[in-house]
């Protein structure tokens, strides 16, 4: 398959591929040495002692597997991880950052603003306030009110939040650029906001 066609599922399995790989080529270096051992050494020499050349290559494949084995870590941990850890805990993502999350099918922002680039639009949504940082979450709604329980107190249902409710966004926090963004392109989002 091209490159350039691959959707990010395929990507992802590229990583685990290579992390098989990786074991399989392990439990064979431990294969080989086992042979050696039981069909070389142990029947030609005593005391027993493994040619130096043949452990030398052994401990070779294993350094190089152990290194081919933490750049796959990083390259996962780059690509998979770490911009989802930082648009999470709502850390400014860098471009690059953002597309690698839009083209994994997690960072969905419609270009509804007539911005030439969806980065520019999505920078926009980072909001700061005294007490919480994160990205203001359209799809987000408010806390649906308690509810009685069965022994006469009261509780709340709160399901797992991705981003920041519109509804908590105090309009005295956001930015001047952002207020105009929302004001102009998203009205029906700010009107969400709090006016304070």
């Amino acid at each position: 398959m091209r490159r350039d066609i691959k959707s990010a599922d395929d990507w992802f399995g590229e990583f685990h591929q290579i992390q098989e790989g990786i074991a399989k080529t392990r439990s064979t270096v431990e294969g080989l040495s086992k042979w050696v051992w039981d069909n070389v050494v142990a029947k030609d020499v005593i005391p027993p002692q493994m040619p130096s050349e043949v452990s030398e290559a052994i401990a070779t494949l294993d350094q190089q597997l152990s290194v081919i084995a933490q750049t796959s870590d990083n390259l996962r941990w780059y690509f998979c991880r770490n911009a989802i850890d930082k648009y999470l805990g709502g850390q400014q993502l860098a471009r690059e950052e953002f597309y690698l999350l839009a083209a994994q099918g997690i960072m969905i922002i419609p270009s509804e603003s007539g911005f030439q680039e969806a980065y520019e639009e999505f920078s926009h949504f980072l909001y700061e306030d005294n007490e919480q940082r994160g990205y203001i979450s359209p799809s987000e709604q408010p806390d649906p009110p308690p509810v009685p329980t069965e022994i006469g107190g009261w509780t709340q249902r709160v399901g797992l939040r991705i981003g920041i409710v519109p509804e908590v966004v105090r309009t005295s926090f956001l930015r001047p650029d952002q207020k105009d963004f929302f004001k102009k392109f998203r009205p029906n989002l700010f009107s969400r906001f709090r006016k304070d």
